[in-house]
């Protein structure tokens, strides 16, 4: 071979591979700045988005347990208070009609002792009475309510009634009989109902609520204190249900009077409702639970507004990078590509391109 030839063949390689090495640094160099100013940012603003995602996902599953104790709390309360206030007003109907019932047997003895004990025993409220009569009279006698029956005395006790010389005596002697067929009988019957139909549906919320925080023990490990204080809460409720009983006031003449009746009844379902009130209340807390769930996604929401602002900026400044680079098109052939998928594939790309350059500028020696 023409060593002229062979001179200019090895000088033009050499050429060839100093270019392909400029061009490898400038590869390397524009891949460093892919790297620093997009690459980098768009891999650590996708992990906080997907960061933020989950978080605002737990938060939302917190949210709607929250929400779900929250409506059973709520029915929880109902099944306490409705009972409360419905069976204590049962209550209150039955001894009046008791009591009027009793006062209708003992007009029937006529002496100056009988009538005081039942013009004063017998005006149990009286003007709701008198409207609730009225109504009565109103109706078809198809639709009345059927009078209660007189209460049986026996000839014994007839006697001493008429030998009774005062309402006072009067009252002493007929205690007994008031105690056993009236006080007794309704108070064991609302404790019958309590123990039977309101403990039992009480249970079973009760129960609905451990399951439910149970089962998401781990989901709501960050405030587990306060649910837990839920918890407790709730199990205070039960046990209060267990153990409670209608008693009738420790006074015995506590039905003498008008407002004595009155009085007391009201004060039944006070007292009982005052026992759950402390348990109640801290079970309030889940309000505080839910405010700050609320507020936690309204945080979550700013940060993923802020962070897709900073992937379009991203995606902007890539599109503007590659508008500059169209020149280099052929060598840098991934700038044509979308960041999305260009992102993943950055190491193959990146040696593909660094490759071309190499196979671009290598010499065509003729052996």
């Amino acid at each position: 071979m023409d060593e002229e030839l062979l001179k200019s063949l090895l000088l033009k390689a050499k050429d060839q591979y100093e270019s392909a090495n400029r061009w490898s640094y400038i590869i390397i160099l524009v891949c460093l700045l892919f790297h620093l100013m997009t690459f980098s940012q768009y891999v650590y603003v996708v992990k906080k988005q997907s960061e933020a995602k989950a978080t605002g996902d737990r938060l939302k599953r917190i949210d709607t347990i929250a929400a779900e104790i929250k409506s059973n709390l709520e029915n929880l309360n109902g099944l306490i208070k409705k009972p409360l206030k419905t069976r204590t007003e049962k209550l209150i109907g039955d001894l009046k009609n008791d009591f009027k019932a009793l006062n209708r047997s003992i007009a029937q003895i006529t002496t100056p002792a009988t009538r005081q004990f039942t013009s004063s025993s017998a005006d149990f409220l009286l003007e709701r009475d008198n409207q609730a009569a009225t109504m009565q009279m109103q109706m078809p006698v198809s639709q009345r309510k059927p009078e209660k029956r007189e209460f049986e005395l026996d000839n014994t006790l007839k006697e001493k009634i008429r030998a009774a010389n005062s309402p006072e005596f009067l009252r002493d002697l007929l205690l007994p009989v008031i105690e056993e067929q009236i006080i007794n009988k309704r108070f064991d019957d609302l404790n019958d109902y309590w123990q039977e139909k309101s403990l039992v549906s009480i249970k079973k919320e009760t129960e609905k609520i451990r399951k439910i925080i149970q089962k998401n023990k781990l989901l709501l490990s960050d405030d587990s204190f306060l649910w837990d204080q839920i918890v407790k809460s709730v199990e205070q409720v039960e046990q209060i249900s267990k153990t409670l009983k209608f008693l009738p006031p420790k006074d015995p003449y506590w039905w003498a009077t008008v407002t004595g009746k009155v009085t007391s009844l009201a004060g039944i379902r006070e007292t009982a409702l005052n026992e759950f009130d402390n348990a109640i209340q801290r079970s309030n807390i889940i309000d505080g639970l839910r405010k700050k769930m609320r507020d936690a996604l309204a945080k979550q929401r700013e940060l993923q507004a802020s962070l897709n602002k900073s992937l379009k900026k991203i995606q902007d400044d890539f599109e503007i990078f590659k508008a500059k680079l169209s020149s280099l098109n052929k060598t840098f052939g991934i700038i044509s590509l979308d960041l999305n998928y260009v992102v993943p594939m950055f190491p193959l790309f990146s040696c593909h391109a660094y490759k071309s350059t190499w196979l671009a500028a290598e010499p065509a020696f003729p052996w």
